[in-house]
């Protein structure tokens, strides 16, 4: 790759062409996720990845298996192909597996609509990926936005069974703000049931981000398309992301207290998260952020919201983190996310050794 562009190199000889050649074969980069530990043999991969072309290596984290999320091949494919979006096959014992096939957005998709497998297993029937409502973009200005350096207070209510996106009213703008001019632009970009999505810049210095609130469903099925919607915003945003709400789905063993965690309840919610490249903001205060209010002694505690960064987010705002609140009455616990926090800054005083007064010229050095 050079400048974002693939480069195809063959071997010179001396009656080369200067001439293009057409292009029949390219190598490019796949991911399988949900694929089991014990298929990540160089050889069971070459033959997995038969039907989709030619097998060239795998990534060093695929062969240590040091990131278990999927597996990351390197595939000789041929220009134009169909590419499935899921792979089946038998194992050993004859039990059916699916694999999620990720590629880059340029690889074309199967034109049927059957996915491809190693044998003649009857596939279940694809289901259709849904499609994220983009509305007519809306065009807000919020005077006192980043008042103290709060992004956004995310307020999830369980009467609109939505998510909301509460701004600074007017009546909190300090004078400080309103004399600097402190505004932000809120473009809506994306909306749906479960997710409104929303493009903020700073007047002043035009620093822009997306910004994610989610309300997740209670029903795991429809969770799916929020994943969705989330893997589709992905492949559409190029800026400084967040994405923080009530995801009503846990990403890791040791986020429930009182009932056991079993990893199909992982499994959708950690490929998407792997596929948008997201990461978990820093985290203070509370560390579980819901609870069903029962008896003591049977209350289940679980971490369900929270606030997802990706890289670019990372290095504009490293300082960045989400602050957990007491969660009071409510059942979830409220949840500020600063990205420049205020820092104090202490003054250093200036120490030395009693001896190196007493030298004559030491106070003219010091005041030098």
């Amino acid at each position: 790759m050079y400048d974002k562009k693939p480069i195809v190199v063959k071997p010179w000889t001396e009656d080369a062409s200067l001439t293009k050649s057409k292009v029949k074969e390219v190598p490019i980069w796949i991911r399988l996720c949900g694929l089991g530990l014990k298929f990540w043999g160089e050889k069971c991969l070459t033959k997995l990845v038969a039907l989709l072309g030619k097998y060239v290596k795998a990534d060093t984290a695929t062969l240590d298996k040091t990131r278990l999320g999927y597996a990351r091949l390197m595939v000789e494919v041929q220009v134009g192909q169909d590419f499935p979006d899921k792979l089946y096959f038998n194992d050993e014992h004859g039990h059916h597996n699916c694999v999620l096939v990720w590629r880059p957005k340029n690889v074309s998709k199967p034109t049927n609509s059957q996915p491809m497998s190693t044998n003649s297993c009857v596939s279940p029937p694809k289901v259709t990926r849904p499609h994220v409502v983009t509305p007519v973009a809306r065009q807000m200005t919020v005077i006192g936005g980043i008042r103290e350096n709060v992004s956004y207070v995310v307020a999830l209510t369980s009467l609109t069974k939505s998510p909301v996106a509460v701004l600074p009213k007017d009546k909190n703008i300090s004078s400080e703000d309103q004399e600097k001019g402190r505004t932000e632009e809120v473009q809506l970009l994306y909306s749906s049931q479960q997710q409104i999505t929303v493009s903020v810049t700073e007047t002043c210095s035009r620093d822009s981000f997306w910004f994610t609130v989610v309300y997740g469903s209670n029903y795991d099925t429809d969770r799916i398309q929020l994943w969705q919607e989330l893997k589709d915003i992905k492949d559409n945003c190029h800026e400084t992301w967040c994405v923080g709400g009530y995801f009503n789905n846990l990403l890791h063993f040791n986020e429930r207290l009182g009932i056991p965690v079993l990893w199909s309840e992982l499994e959708e919610f950690r490929m998407c998260v792997d596929y948008c490249e997201l990461w978990d903001i820093q985290a203070k205060g509370s560390f579980y952020t819901w609870n069903d209010k029962q008896a003591p002694n049977t209350r289940v505690f679980s971490r369900i919201d929270r606030f997802l960064i990706n890289h670019e987010w990372l290095r504009q705002y490293p300082d960045g983190y989400a602050f957990f609140m007491n969660e009071g009455l409510f059942y979830h616990n409220p949840c500020i996310c600063y990205r420049r926090p205020t820092i104090a800054v202490r003054k250093s005083s200036f120490r030395y050794f009693n001896i190196w007064g007493q030298a004559s010229e030491f106070l003219n050095i010091v005041q030098t």
